[in-house]
């Protein structure tokens, strides 16, 4: 049995690679993937591929709420909000299970400063 893994920090980190080092998430995805349980597998591909499919909207209601971008190494923080974002408007996940595990994500992405 596989160890229990931030599914939401995954997916961010996936998504980074395919938004900002032009990777396929075709190709990024799988190796990902193997690393999280079987019942995890699909949660995994739903939140890379639905952040994806909404990147525009996402990335408007981030600049809406920033006052600047995150650059650099906050750039995974920017796409784990995404992450975030996405479970609310456009999953069945509750909320605060949604946000407990966003929040925990910046944890093991070691930028727990920036989870208030």
């Amino acid at each position: 049995m596989k160890k229990h893994l931030n599914l939401r920090s995954m997916a961010a980190q996936a998504i980074e690679q395919v938004v900002e080092k032009g990777q396929s998430l075709s190709n990024v995805l799988p190796a990902m993937q193997q690393k999280v349980a079987d019942k995890d597998k699909a949660l995994l591909q739903e939140l890379c591929f639905g952040v994806l499919r909404t990147l525009s909207q996402l990335e408007w209601m981030i600049q809406q709420l920033m006052e600047r971008p995150m650059t650099g190494k906050q750039r995974t923080v920017h796409y784990l909000i995404m992450v975030g974002f996405y479970q609310l408007l456009h999953t069945r996940i509750p909320a605060h299970a949604a946000l407990a595990e966003t929040v925990e994500g910046a944890v093991v992405i070691k930028r727990p400063q920036l989870k208030g």
